[in-house]
């Protein structure tokens, strides 16, 4: 039996290796830093208790009301994406987990259940699109950022 040494990973011999490396390294850095705030974010919004004002307060700054009052289609989605934002924050999958029910975190995994499982009418490739690259994409930053902002208030 062989054992396993794990992934290898192939160098191309070049003048500039050492510059290359150094220049991996201080990238690898950055997104280390970048997942490790991101992380200590998600275990901060875990310490916060929603109460449901402050739930509607949070999904009415993520999902804003229209800004033309004419337009009842768009006021419409507003509404639906707030209700299933809620559904999914008392029932979406891990919220009901006693040390995330009723949670900031419940409420931003609400959302992104939501957005991650929406279906379109352009089909899955369409979906996935906009869940990493597109509109599905600025919602969920957008709920990230809002909850980043309310954490200090909330945590006391």
């Amino acid at each position: 039996m062989a054992l396993s040494r794990g992934p290898t990973v192939r160098v191309a011999h070049t003048k500039n290796l050492p510059e290359r490396l150094q220049a991996a390294e201080k990238l690898l850095g950055i997104v280390r830093t970048r997942f490790d705030k991101i992380g200590k974010t998600f275990t901060e919004m875990i310490k916060v208790n929603l109460n449901r004002e402050r739930l509607s307060e949070y999904f009415q700054l993520v999902f804003p009301d229209p800004s033309d009052p004419d337009n009842e289609r768009a006021f419409k989605r507003v509404r639906e994406d707030r209700l299933l934002a809620e559904y999914f924050f008392d029932q979406g999958k891990g919220n009901r987990t006693k040390s995330v029910e009723g949670t900031l975190w419940a409420a931003y995994n609400g959302i992104a259940e939501l957005i991650d499982h929406r279906q379109t009418q352009y089909g899955d490739n369409q979906r996935l699109k906009s869940v990493w690259f597109g509109s599905g994409y600025y919602v969920k930053a957008r709920a990230f950022r809002v909850a980043e902002e309310k954490l200090s208030s909330w945590l006391n």
